[in-house]
């Protein structure tokens, strides 16, 4: 008997054989509700707000700034050509 027989002999009972019926959805809905319940993303919460106030802070702060920068006695003040003004 060669090997090409001994697969095709193999092959004909892999097909004559049934597979048994499993059924893992009740198992893996329960770990995803499991998954669910924890809150390990409790930290990175508070980090976003963290960061979220941290930004709107420098928005502000921004926004004061360029209002200075737009003030027109500074501008001419400043301004590189005497006799410019705008």
């Amino acid at each position: 008997m060669n090997e090409l027989e001994i697969l095709g002999k193999l092959a004909a009972a892999a097909n004559r054989e049934r597979t048994p019926a499993v059924s893992v959805s009740r198992e893996v809905i329960a770990a995803i509700d499991v998954a669910q319940d924890e809150q390990d993303d409790r930290p990175l919460i508070w980090i976003a707000a963290l960061a979220s106030a941290a930004a709107f802070t420098a928005c502000i702060l921004a926004a004061q700034s360029f209002d200075v920068w737009l003030d027109p006695s500074l501008i001419a003040a400043f301004s590189l050509v005497r006799g410019v003004t705008l």
